[in-house]
């Protein structure tokens, strides 16, 4: 009744998660990213889904698509940087 939503897009892309069908939840997280394209639960139910179909190289791949698709989108571009922070793919800001 309410597909702008993001509650019942996340939750029910969780619920696909936890029953083991990250491609699913992957759909489903997608699906909900058009009607909220700046909503944060779904862009992490988007790397969670990724990462549990196929670890953290699809992972990266489907976050990049995902910040490029939406480049206002700050929750898009954490999860990706999460995601390559994770993957030791990170510039150090550190000053020697």
């Amino acid at each position: 009744r309410a597909p702008a939503d993001p509650w019942t897009w996340t939750q029910l892309g969780e619920l696909e998660l936890a029953e083991g069908r990250p491609a699913e939840a992957e759909l489903l997280a997608r699906a909900g990213l058009t009607w909220s394209p700046d909503e944060s639960a779904l862009h992490t139910l988007l790397a969670q889904a990724a990462d549990a179909r196929g670890g953290r190289a699809v992972r990266v791949a489907v976050l990049l698509e995902n910040a490029a698709s939406r480049p206002t989108a700050a929750a898009a571009h954490f999860e990706l940087a999460r995601a390559r922070f994770d993957e030791g793919r990170f510039v150090s800001t550190e000053r020697e």
